[in-house]
């Protein structure tokens, strides 16, 4: 089963304004032998939130959006795409990947949602 996991920082931590090129590379270094061993699929981190485009609908037609685009408590930093055999083994990676945000991000807070990809 897939399982993606959407890492969610506190808007008031210092993780609004995006990892350091430092975290990065430990980031690298954790995802890399999880990737080779086919457990995570796909992973990246996203740009602040105040440097997005959104485009949506404006009069029935496709068009860029003017902002505010999200509320703070909606943030969204990155992701996890993983394959597991089970829910609760999602859940316990992403118990790790919330773990090592923290102890490798200083002043990093958040959470992650699990969900189930349908396929």
């Amino acid at each position: 089963m897939k399982f993606f996991m959407v890492l969610h920082p506190d808007p008031n931590s210092t993780a609004i304004n995006g990892p350091s090129d430092e975290f990065m590379q430990k980031m690298g270094a954790w995802v890399g032998p999880q990737m080779a061993s086919g457990k995570v699929i796909a992973t990246g981190a996203w740009e602040p939130a105040q440097q997005a485009t959104v485009v949506g609908p404006v009069s029935g037609k496709a068009a860029i959006v003017d902002g505010p685009y999200t509320e703070a408590k909606e943030l969204v930093g990155g992701f996890v795409l993983v394959h597991e055999e089970s829910r609760e083994a999602a859940i316990a990676g992403a118990e790790e990947f919330v773990q090592f945000h923290l102890d490798n991000w200083p002043g990093w807070s958040g959470w992650s949602e699990v969900r189930q990809v349908y396929e």
